[in-house]
């Protein structure tokens, strides 16, 4: 006679195959979605593209570490974005393409976040390029601030409501205090100590510890 076991006595080893079956969907998922996220422009084809135009004030950002690049196959555009909670949040308009169809680069796009699982949400737009597209696509809009440009060769600190700036200025020129563009990697120890400390004397006197990507 053969003997077959029981279902409670085989429920284990359900259990075991069932979790390695897991595990391997898991790890598999992982692994071809690690590709298809990764897919994009080097930053150095982003430098370029930046040099082009075609977005606004804050399309830099799409160099800072942390960010995902979609590059349109059509136009050469290219979107930054953070993909959040199964949000695709994008930086800024598309850039690097300025004459291009931009209608034809966000529905591209569209369809790419889509397959990916994520719904686009277009964050640092203009009203007068993106209005119509989404109005058109009947999307909601909402103002969530109003960009200030400073030519800083013309701009002067003349008249009343410039008091304070100048006598700051004036201080900081007595004090030998200048400003100094420059890289983390580039700084000079003392410096860098200098940023420490004064990064370390902000954090201690708030309640909340240094934000990073809070858009």
């Amino acid at each position: 006679a053969v003997h077959t076991p029981s279902w409670e006595a085989r429920l284990p080893l359900i259990a075991i195959e069932a979790t390695m079956w897991i595990v391997l969907i898991i790890l598999t998922y992982r692994v071809v979605t690690a590709g298809l996220w990764r897919e994009g422009p080097s930053l150095t084809q982003v430098r370029e593209r930046l040099h082009i135009g075609g977005s606004s004030h804050l399309s830099f950002m799409a160099t800072w570490p942390g960010n995902l690049l979609w590059q349109d196959a059509v136009t050469g555009a290219i979107v930054a974005y953070r993909p959040v909670a199964g949000i695709a949040l994008t930086l800024s308009e598309p850039f690097g393409a300025p004459h291009a169809d931009l209608m034809g680069i966000v529905t591209r796009f569209h369809s790419y976040a889509d397959t990916h699982g994520l719904t686009p949400v277009w964050y640092s737009v203009d009203h007068e390029s993106f209005g119509p597209i989404a109005e058109r696509l009947g999307w909601q809009s909402v103002e969530v601030a109003q960009e200030s440009v400073v030519n800083v060769r013309e701009w002067k600190t003349v008249g009343k409501a410039w008091q304070d700036v100048r006598s700051a200025l004036s201080r900081a020129k007595r004090e030998g205090i200048t400003a100094e563009w420059t890289t983390w990697k580039d700084m000079t120890v003392g410096s860098y100590a200098q940023v420490v400390a004064l990064s370390e004397e902000w954090v201690s006197a708030h309640p909340l510890p240094e934000l990073g990507f809070t858009l």
